[in-house]
């Protein structure tokens, strides 16, 4: 278990972890610093042995910030007292009386804040009906998926057999595509372009994700369509979310619960043991083990019916308390080891996922459906009225006075790559595109 104290301007809180008899302790420490937003710091302290008799102080550009007994083998520092913009110098001692046994150094650099001077374009699709665009995905600024259900008029105007599930833009313009999937039933297969995508993942140029309401997948590979074969009863039925960081390492989450890993070769559902939707789900690498953290979330978006937090892995889940959050969770962001963020009922935030308080971000007052970032100076959500929002590492600012807010008006999901950020929903009847480029 992990010892982690908290420094603010007004408050330390140390919380130990002691469970075995005293021993002696060897030269031997690892001091290492995590991460940094602008204002934060995130440092780990791993010593060889516990021991009572030692205390660790910690210093700041030669000032004091804490000392606390040997007592824990793994400490996270979280200085939340910096300055944007600035280097600091830490140093960790181990004294054994008033003798120093050990010294490691660490410089961080506080991230500069992100300008929140964006320059908007917005495209809305559908002819009748009622469309929706649900996913977006960018592989670059040439490269971007979106995804949902638009109904378009063919060439004649007519109104038949025109669902159309995807967009893709090349950098000029949105063509419209029809992506097929295979669906596996109980005593058949079929393969079907119409079907409404509801999720869109790439973590490469050349291989995109994609799954359809009804649970199948297929991968876009340079041209080609990979329809993949899943297994009756396994597929992300509902397909809120796909992540993953190889191929053979993919989430895929749905409705009633829906949990599903594929390997590259063979599809598991993973159980959760509930029935809530599972909305969203986030992964990402911590720098001290080097293993990814993947996180999912669960609720019902229009009743309270209980929520969840799910931590995963290939094969098993493990569930976190959601204490503290609204009942609507819908989506999950993250840098691994330093902080959390979930949106949906509000934008909630916490440095330790397992203990503490989630702290209240007060960024809009409507209903966020999606939450992404570059980095922690550098995070968007979005949501109801088609709030979109930016936080900068030092305040959050909306782009309603450009967007507009309207009540017919909802933005499902939001990512960002670099400079550019991509929100996706409707308006009334029709599908509806933010594109955002930073200046």
């Amino acid at each position: 278990m992990k010892n982690y104290i908290i420094l603010s301007a007004i408050i330390l809180v140390l919380t130990f972890s002691c469970t075995t008899e005293p021993e002696i302790l060897e030269n031997n420490l690892e001091f290492i610093g995590i991460d940094a937003s602008c204002t934060e710091a995130w440092l780990n302290i791993k010593l060889s042995n516990q021991n009572y008799s030692q205390k660790v102080i910690i210093k700041r550009d030669g000032e004091e910030i804490a000392n606390y007994p040997a007592a824990a083998k793994d400490t996270i520092i979280v200085d939340t007292t910096l300055t944007e913009s600035t280097d600091y110098n830490y140093t960790a001692i181990i004294y054994e009386g008033n003798e120093q046994v050990a010294e490691k150094r660490v410089n961080i650099t506080t991230k500069e804040p992100t300008s929140h001077n964006i320059s908007w374009r917005t495209w809305e699709f559908g002819d009748y009906g009622s469309s929706r665009l649900r996913d977006v995905a960018i592989i670059n600024e040439n490269d971007i998926w979106a995804v949902g259900e638009i109904y378009l008029n063919d060439d004649e105007g007519n109104n038949i057999d025109t669902l159309y599930n995807a967009l893709h833009w090349n950098g000029e313009n949105w063509s419209k595509y029809r992506i097929e999937v295979r669906l596996t039933y109980e005593h058949v297969s079929v393969i079907t372009k119409l079907d409404p995508i509801k999720s869109v993942f790439s973590f490469e140029q050349n291989e995109v994700w994609f799954a359809s309401n009804a649970g199948g997948v297929s991968i876009a590979k340079t041209g080609d369509l990979e329809l993949l074969n899943i297994p009756y009863g396994t597929g992300p039925g509902g397909a809120n979310a796909i992540w993953g960081d190889s191929n053979k390492n993919m989430f895929f989450t749905g409705n009633n619960g829906s949990l599903i890993h594929y390997n590259g070769q063979r599809w598991k559902k993973i159980e959760t043991g509930t029935d809530l939707p599972i909305n969203d789900i986030y992964g990402s690498i911590n720098p001290i083990t080097g293993k990814t953290e993947v996180i999912a979330i669960a609720s019902d978006l229009s009743i309270d019916r209980g929520k969840k937090i799910f931590l995963l892995n290939e094969d098993t889940v493990g569930e976190v308390s959601s204490e503290g959050l609204g009942w609507r969770l819908l989506g999950v962001w993250f840098n691994t080891g330093a902080k959390y963020y979930i949106s949906g009922s509000s934008i909630k935030s916490k440095t330790n996922l397992s203990k503490g308080n989630w702290k209240n971000e007060n960024a809009t007052e409507f209903v966020t459906f999606s939450i992404a970032g570059n980095e922690l100076n550098d995070i968007y959500a979005c949501g109801s009225y088609g709030e979109v929002i930016h936080y900068n590492g030092i305040s959050w600012n909306s782009s309603r006075s450009i967007l507009g807010l309207d009540n017919n008006k909802i933005f499902y999901k939001v990512e960002c790559e670099g400079n550019i950020v991509i929100a996706v929903g409707f308006n009334g009847r029709k599908a509806r595109i933010a594109m955002g480029i930073r200046n």
